[in-house]
Order: structure tokens, then sequence, then C-alpha cells
């Protein structure tokens, strides 16, 4: 919830203790709680600008169909979110790996003097 949206449920209970109307507090109550997060999966921008185009379109679709038909329906939108942040972030860590150590195994192997 929104820091904006607790403060709109914290005046509810304010005033619903200084005497106003059940009916108003409820429907106000409603509409704080009815403001839900993002259904869709998170970002992949991140995905595009660390991974090569040719394997981020791949790997985008893939999470994406995994996010929808798998990890929504059996953990709900929240840990479905996290779960795909999760994937992306080790993607990009194991693309990006095999580099980094190719490199240093190179830079050890110089001989500077």
């Amino acid at each position: 919830m929104a820091a904006g949206e607790l403060g709109k449920v914290v005046i509810t209970v304010a005033e619903a203790q200084s005497g106003m109307t059940r009916a108003l507090v409820m429907e106000m109550k409603d509409w704080a709680l009815s403001k839900k997060a993002p259904v869709g999966p998170p970002s992949s921008a991140l995905l595009s600008a660390l991974l090569p185009a040719t394997v981020s379109e791949d790997v985008i679709a893939n999470l994406h169909e995994l996010y929808v038909e798998k990890w929504m329906p059996r953990h709900g939108v929240r840990k479905a979110r996290q779960i795909w942040k999760t994937q992306a972030g080790l993607l990009i860590f194991w693309h990006w790996l095999a580099p980094v150590l190719n490199l240093v195994d190179k830079v050890r192997g110089l001989r500077l003097f």
C-alpha cells in the first residue's frame, strides 16, 4: 500500500472514531484497499540492456510465459514478480560470469615485469 493510501486509511479510522457514518467509513476503506499492485511481470528493460538482443528476446518471452502460466496462478502476483526478478538477475549473472572469469584468467597470465 502506498503512503498516500495508508494515510487515507488512517484518516478513515480517525474520522470513524469522531462520529462519521459507518457506511462512509467502509466506502473509504474499500477505495483505499482497491488500489492493487500491477498484475503484469516486472519491466524487462534491464534484461534488454545487459543481454545481447538475440538472447534477451527469447529470455523475456520465456520468463513472461512462465510468469503468466505457472508462477502467477500458483504463487500470486507478489511472489510471481519476486520469482521473475530473481530469475532475471540470475540469468544476467550467469551470462556475464564466463567472460569475467576469462578476463581474470588472462590478467593472471600477464607478466608485468
